[in-house]
């Protein structure tokens, strides 16, 4: 009993944390990888398609990814949605490539990314946070239905709350990597 809110917060958690990592791969630390523009949104054929999904994604060099669309018609497209992204690339087209130069952090796009990895970090907390009130109002609920003793509510709490912590601290660990990696010239 005890243990279906808390699997049900672990399962929860852990997607979310999943998605805390998927946003912090799309923050470029200087170096090219497929993780920034393999999911930017562009318009094309009448809807909004992943970018991963209407090209190949290459990185020949740590400074470039290369990107050639399948259909020559959505170059276009493609190449705008990189110029309105806020990743401050800047495409370049030949023929049916498209080369994404990554140029080197300044030091005030560093900081502005590690402002905007520090609010993804808390918007993690806060859902993590989130996860744990249901879980508690589950707990909460069966006391009052008479399943749980005080007892076991008490250490199903206890339980609840070392899993938030460690999650808690999880994202924590995740977040100074990515700023260690953003500091890192």
């Amino acid at each position: 009993m005890i243990t279906d809110a808390i699997a049900t917060f672990n399962d929860n958690s852990s997607k979310a944390i999943k998605a805390f990592i998927d946003k912090l791969s799309t923050f470029r630390t200087g170096r090219a990888t497929s993780s920034l523009v393999e999911n930017l949104m562009v318009d094309t054929y009448g809807t909004k398609m992943p970018l991963k999904s209407l090209s190949s994604i290459s990185i020949p060099d740590p400074k470039i990814i290369m990107l050639q669309p399948w259909d020559r018609n959505n170059i276009p497209f493609i190449e705008k949605a990189i110029l309105t992204s806020n990743l401050g690339l800047t495409p370049q087209t030949e023929g049916n490539i498209i080369r994404v130069v990554v140029p080197a952090l300044t030091g005030e796009r560093r900081e502005e990314f590690k402002k905007l990895v520090k609010q993804e970090s808390e918007n993690s907390r806060v859902t993590i946070r989130g996860f744990r009130k249901e879980a508690m109002d589950e707990i909460k609920l069966k006391k009052e239905s008479k399943e749980l003793s005080e007892d076991e509510e008490t250490r199903a709490k206890n339980e609840l709350q070392k899993e938030v912590d460690a999650r808690i601290e999880e994202i924590d660990s995740l977040l100074n990597k990515k700023i260690t990696e953003l500091d890192q010239i």
